[in-house]
């Protein structure tokens, strides 16, 4: 009996890393071909709003968590006041969520990805930010490149 529950147990792991797997896959081949269509920067527009938004799946994986994870945490250290009065705003956004799908929609977002919209005059200023998948993997790069993209915003 034990046998068979470790057999089943190991079964399931295998299953559930390949499909986190493949959605990490299809998560960064989507983000990619977004990236590769909306790759704008937007930078020396001092705006008066500025808005981060990590948009995501239900099912994602650590990449995916991560690339959320390091976003707040650079925007709680290296922003807190304007986060705080409203200057900044943040938020994670699931997809699968019949809610978020006006605002995915608007972004053009589709799967794991980070946008920062630079808001001035009421206009909408939004880039994907695609280079973040290359530094997901290390948080300090990560976080400065994010720090010095929303400051260019100010």
């Amino acid at each position: 009996m034990n046998k068979k529950i470790i057999i089943l147990s190991a079964s399931l792991i295998i299953v559930s890393i390949f499909i986190s797997v493949l959605t990490f896959s299809k998560d960064r081949n989507n983000s990619n071909n977004i990236a590769k269509n909306q790759e704008v920067h937007i930078s020396n527009i001092q705006s008066d709003k500025i808005e981060v938004f990590v948009f995501h799946n239900t099912q994602r994986c650590i990449s995916c968590i991560n690339l959320g994870k390091y976003a707040k945490e650079t925007i709680e250290t290296k922003f807190l006041t304007e986060f705080n009065n409203g200057k900044i705003i943040f938020k994670e956004i699931n997809l699968d969520l019949p809610e978020n799908k006006a605002l995915g929609e608007k972004f053009q977002a589709s799967g794991s990805s980070l946008y920062i919209n630079g808001i001035k005059d009421n206009k909408d200023n939004i880039s994907y930010e695609s280079k973040l998948w290359m530094l997901v993997t290390d948080k300090q790069k990560f976080m400065d490149y994010l720090e010095t993209r929303i400051r260019s915003l100010l």
